[in-house]
């Protein structure tokens, strides 16, 4: 059992101020809710600083930070992550990243063709192959203390966390799994236990009656083949064909990602109706945003990336004037 001296959120950013002051890279890896936002703004305050952030929406919340803590901002700039490539070869006091999980191998190549003295990485959790990347950006000071080291130390509330369990349905057959390619010349619907009999058949395509279980198992089936053709095709020396294997493995991850999400909404919704106060309801895609706000009573607001007036609606959550928000990858934290 982990125990903790009573920390004041204060001093907690006091201390990462000091971290950066005294190195020129540092990831702030804190819990939501500990102030990663105004440990940022202090150290940066009146500097030339270029703050990174990953949507639009996220900026106003930015300005609003600003204002809150009385930041000098006369010489910051604000880009998207997206938008890094514009400003190679400037140089700035401070560069700041939000969400810095958000890098990948080509952001990262727009950050080394920018000068900065130094860098300052905001995130609440950043995983290890995210911070590899970040390493090449310069050695840096990692300051840590999660949301459970919060609650462990009294500095925010314990939550109460509950679990739905979802059990695939094996019995009824529901699903109609797709093995088609451009080239196949016949498409055939078969069921569940015919798939072996066209393993060897060539240009026939497949669309396979099945039950959600079936379904999952097949698409499992279909990652780890694809995931395994990429690294012997990397292993050979194969890159062209690897990158193919590589695409289709991914395809297939995020089908299923998509695909078990989705069968969770009708789920979501009946938990939703037992709920009469304020909810923020996270998304993992925006068909399902759209149909979980679409309730038997009325259609709620929501936000996501093909909605035009995201801030006015988280505006009208946090003032009060709606009480439930639907989202999907507007709102991270």
């Amino acid at each position: 059992m982990r125990t903790f001296f009573i920390i004041m959120r204060d001093e907690l950013q006091l201390d990462a101020v000091k971290a950066i002051n005294d190195n020129n890279r540092v990831l702030i890896e804190f819990g939501t809710g500990l102030g990663k936002s105004k440990v940022a703004l202090d150290a940066s305050s009146g500097k030339n600083t270029l703050l990174v952030y990953k949507q639009m929406p996220h900026l106003e919340n930015w300005l609003d930070e600003t204002k809150k803590w009385n930041t000098d901002v006369t010489k910051f700039m604000f880009t998207t992550y997206n938008s890094l490539h514009k400003y190679a070869n400037q140089s700035f006091d401070v560069v700041i990243l939000d969400e810095a999980h958000a890098i990948t191998d080509k952001r990262l190549q727009a950050l080394k063709d920018i000068n900065f003295t130094k860098g300052i990485y905001l995130s609440a959790t950043v995983p290890y192959e995210k911070k590899l990347l970040l390493s090449q950006l310069g050695k840096y000071k990692l300051i840590k203390f999660s949301l459970q080291d919060a609650i462990d130390s009294e500095m925010l509330p314990e939550p109460k966390i509950f679990i739905h369990e979802y059990h695939l349905d094996d019995k009824n057959v529901t699903q109609l799994y797709e093995r088609v390619r451009k080239a196949d010349k016949q498409v055939l619907t078969i069921n569940y236990a015919e798939r072996f009999n066209y393993l060897s058949r060539k240009g026939v395509g497949l669309r396979i009656q099945c039950t959600e279980k079936q379904y999952y198992e097949l698409l499992c089936n279909d990652i780890d083949f694809w995931k395994q053709k990429y690294f012997t095709l990397r292993a050979q020396g194969d890159y062209r064909f690897g990158g193919v294997a590589r695409n289709l493995w991914l395809n297939k991850a995020s089908q299923r990602k998509q695909w078990t999400n989705n069968l969770k909404t009708n789920k979501a919704k009946q938990i939703l109706k037992t709920f009469n106060n304020r909810v923020i309801v996270f998304s993992s895609t925006i068909e399902q945003c759209n149909l979980l706000a679409e309730d038997y009573k009325k259609d709620y607001p929501r936000v996501h990336s093909k909605m035009k007036d995201n801030q006015d609606v988280v505006d009208d959550f946090n003032n009060g004037k709606i009480d439930r928000l639907y989202n999907c990858s507007i709102l991270n934290e």
